[in-house]
């Protein structure tokens, strides 16, 4: 099981599988079997202020969960920079057929070693479902004047 934050998506919200709107950003953790990647999304109350995100240890979240068959997931890109923290882009057909693809923006919860669970995941998908991973190559490190 690999946890990370949702950050943002392309798929439209009437084309997920629930009532409740999903507010983002959000916990997602992910876990494959059966040549499919299962993804748990914790809704959110819109109209809630929380101090941080409601994670899967509270009693009860509510939980969106997804299914995607190994065939409907296409490719998950790695992005890393100096400034910022990695993300993983999954792209996945679109269930719609209106574009070729959709993509959800995964971040890292961790700030101990936030590539670590962004890894982890790309790892998971390349041996458990043959999906290709791409890592965009980090640009240099910046000159320091000093």
């Amino acid at each position: 099981m690999i946890k990370l934050v949702l950050k943002e998506t392309s798929i439209p919200e009437d084309a997920f599988p629930s009532e409740q709107l999903l507010v983002l950003p959000t916990y997602a953790r992910m876990t494959t079997k059966d040549g499919k990647l299962n993804i748990d999304l914790i809704l959110r109350d819109p109209n809630d202020e929380v101090d941080g995100l409601p994670d899967f240890s509270q009693p009860n979240p509510t939980i969106l969960p997804l299914s995607l068959q190994k065939d409907r997931v296409i490719r998950l890109n790695v992005r890393r920079s100096w400034t910022q923290s990695p993300y993983a882009e999954l792209y996945v057909q679109d269930p719609g057929g209106v574009y070729d693809e959709l993509y959800l923006l995964f971040g890292p919860w961790s700030r101990n070693n936030p590539c670590y669970h962004i890894d982890a995941f790309a790892n998971m998908l390349r041996e458990t479902l043959a999906v290709p991973v791409e890592y965009e190559k980090r640009p240099e490190e910046p000159e320091c004047p000093f």
